[in-house]
Parts: structure tokens; C-alpha cells; sequence
């Protein structure tokens, strides 16, 4: 887990995206953002990140099923 507050990076910016990925040597592309605000898994995928929205209506597995295509 990577926390905006800690990268110093919004989660909307893709600068978070390009921290992570130099952090963790992954590209986006083997990279989830699994999150509860739309614009943050959108700017996820415009990094090339697969992106979930979690709102709580479905199950966590379910979601992390779904994403799996993404």
C-alpha cells in the first residue's frame, strides 16, 4: 500500500502514479488502484493503472474479480 500523504502526491496527480512505479519497480500496468472516489481510479487508468471503484455496494472480492479485466 502507497499513501498520497506519504508519496506527497495527490492521487489525481500522475506524478503519485510515477512514484509508486519507481517505488516498487512495477509498471502500471501490473498496478491496482483500488479506491472509493471516481476521479482517483480514472487518473489511475490514464497512468496506465488498472483501476476499482470500492463503494461498498459489492463485495471487495467481487470488485478485485472485475478489475482483473481492466
Amino acid at each position: 500500500m502507497h499513501y498520497a500523504a506519504d508519496i506527497g502526491w495527490k492521487k489525481t496527480d500522475p506524478e503519485f502514479y510515477a512514484v509508486v512505479e519507481a517505488r516498487t519497480g512495477f509498471s502500471g500496468t501490473d498496478l491496482l488502484l483500488l479506491d472509493d472516489t471516481a476521479s482517483n481510479v480514472e487518473a489511475a487508468r490514464a497512468a496506465g493503472w488498472r483501476g476499482a471503484l470500492w463503494d461498498r455496494t459489492a463485495r471487495l472480492a467481487e470488485v478485485l474479480a472485475a478489475a482483473e479485466g481492466t
